[in-house]
Formats: structure tokens, sequence, C-alpha cells
């Protein structure tokens, strides 16, 4: 879904650095007609081969999946490129925060009043909403200067389709507002940004499944509402 961001923007990042392996097939997890339901979320066929192939895209695979390794800090250490865009998981150490690059996060919540792990089901049950927030990170969680923000609705889904939620509308949304963060960055030619209010909001941990559970049960659709009600 990052990708597709940037291709719709017309532009092609330089590289995409893959830790660990990528090997991991998710696709077969989960039945065809989940993802063919789905499809204008989430075009499954569209991975990074697809990209490559298509797009002469430079993948660099780092075999060591700790975002803090020494080998991920050479690469990047090497590279001219400025900009980097954090799209994994764990917390970046000072160490390499200050190489002299600018780390871009994707938060899936709205800062500063949702910090933390899986936010959006806690706005979903707070406020029946969900939202992303970009911004440059720093030493401290979720704390970075931000650069823009989206609230979005949320769809509804068949009961069936629980997970849709943590494979398909969690990375949609960060690549939506991924988009509106590269087109603004074409028609600029610079990030603007803006400091967090660090007295506000409050700092989540990694929902407990009862309560993840309650959050997904407000967007099953009832019989007479439709799929995609979202805008």
């Amino acid at each position: 879904m990052y990708l597709d961001a940037f291709v719709h923007n017309e532009v092609i990042p330089n590289i995409a650095i893959v830790m660990g392996s990528d090997s991991l097939e998710i696709r077969s997890r989960y039945p065809e007609t989940f993802w063919e339901k789905y499809r204008k979320f989430f075009d499954i066929d569209k991975n990074l081969a697809y990209y490559k192939s298509r797009f002469s895209l430079l993948d660099i695979q780092v075999n060591n999946p700790d975002i803090n390794s020494s080998d991920l800090k050479k690469i990047i250490l090497k590279r001219e490129e400025l900009f980097f865009i954090f799209s994994g998981g764990g917390i970046i150490k000072p160490e390499l925060l200050n190489i002299g690059k600018r780390f871009i996060h994707i938060h899936s919540g709205i800062l500063p009043e949702y910090r933390g792990s899986t936010c959006f089901y806690y706005s979903i049950l707070k406020e029946n909403l969900a939202g992303a927030t970009a911004f440059f990170m720093q030493s401290k969680l979720d704390l970075g200067d931000m650069i823009a923000k989206k609230i979005f609705n949320i769809p509804k889904i068949e009961e069936s389709d629980w997970f849709f939620f943590d494979l398909i509308f969690d990375p949609w949304i960060r690549a939506q507002l991924l988009y509106e963060v590269i087109k603004l960055y074409k028609e600029k030619e610079t990030f603007c940004f803006e400091p967090q209010d660090q007295s506000k909001g409050a700092t989540y941990f990694i929902i407990h499944p009862l309560l993840k559970n309650l959050a997904i049960r407000k967007c099953v659709r009832k019989k007479e509402e439709k799929l995609f009600t979202i805008n």
C-alpha cells in the first residue's frame, strides 16, 4: 500500500530496505474471497515483486530484522537520501535517530490524543472513528513533530471478516495519509510540520482481546446496512 501511495503521486522511491525475510506468504492464510471482497482497499497482487519488476525498484535485503542493527545503520549512512519512511515495528534508538537522517512514521492514531499501539481500536471504542498521523520520529514514543494527520470514517464489515482491521484497514489508512504527505512534498518541495503539545493525549498499549472484540463488533454490518460506507 505504501508503494502505491508513491506510484499514484508519480514518484518512485529510490530504494526499499527489507528487514529480515520477505518470503512470508500471508495470502494463503486467508480465503481468496476475503481478498477479492476488499480489493478496493488493498490489491494483494501488488506486492514488492510487482513493483520491482514494473518500476525497476531497487530493494536491499537486510537479514537482521532488528531495526537498530549495525547492518541497517551502515546501509543508511552510505545512502545520500535524507528522508526514510519507517514502516516496521519496534522503537528506533537514539544511535540510529542521530545519524543525520530524518525518519518519517505514519502512526495509526490521531496525535497527540492517541499515542502508542493499536490506537485505532481505542478511537473506535471512544469516538467511532479512526485516524492516522505522519510525524518525524524522535527518541520518545510518538512525540515527534507532526507533518499531517487525517480522520477516517469506519467501514462496515461482515462478522466473519474480523481480521479486516489488522490486515487491511490499519495499513490502508496509513497509506492514504502517506499519499497526501508525498503530494504536499511534491508541491512545496519541503515538509511542513508543527510540534506536538506533549501535555495532551494519552499513551495506549496493545489492546486487550476483549476490548478489541468490542471495537470490531461496533463495525459489523447490520442487515439493512451496506459494506464500504467509508468516504
